[in-house]
């Protein structure tokens, strides 16, 4: 092992960690904008899904469901399906 050459394996893990990094960034990005549409649905939708109205309509139906949860504090189920249908979305 001691005569092995480093590098390549030290260039895959460098590698592998920037491409952990860029997935973090995109989950945080996603959270992001989760978060902003349900501090302001109403602007979020109408930015978001400018051009798709069936988006429109399944996002206005999630961030609904989500805010209901929300006010009931009952489990964020209708927050994880926003997240998951902007990670969709934003892929």
């Amino acid at each position: 092992m001691r005569s092995i050459d480093p590098e390549p394996v030290l260039a895959k893990l460098a590698e592998r960690k920037q491409r952990h990094d860029l997935e973090i960034r995109h989950f945080q990005q996603i959270e992001r904008w989760r978060d902003r549409l349900l501090s302001d649905s109403a602007a979020g939708v109408e930015n978001c899904c400018r051009h798709t109205p069936d988006r429109s309509a399944a996002l206005s139906k999630l961030l609904e469901k989500a805010e209901r949860e929300r006010i009931e504090q009952r489990s964020p189920v209708g927050a994880r399906e926003l997240f998951a249908f902007l990670r969709q979305l934003l892929a």
